[in-house]
Formats: C-alpha cells, sequence, structure tokens
C-alpha cells in the first residue's frame, strides 16, 4: 500500500516537473520567434 503511494507521489512530481520545464520552453521559443 505504502509503496504505490509512493510510486504515484514520485510520478506525480516528475509529471510537475516535466510540465514546468515544457512551459518554460515554450515560452522561450515564444519569444524567440517574436
Amino acid at each position: 500500500m505504502t509503496s504505490s503511494l509512493e510510486r504515484l507521489k514520485v510520478n506525480f512530481i516528475f509529471m510537475l516537473h516535466y510540465f514546468f520545464k515544457f512551459r518554460i520552453i515554450r515560452d522561450i521559443c515564444e519569444k524567440i520567434l517574436r
């Protein structure tokens, strides 16, 4: 039970991390394209 919960938490953190990284990259691309 606890192990699956920990794994879910880790996956969620990874998703947040990649999501923010993607947003930052998109922002930079938009600034460059303007």
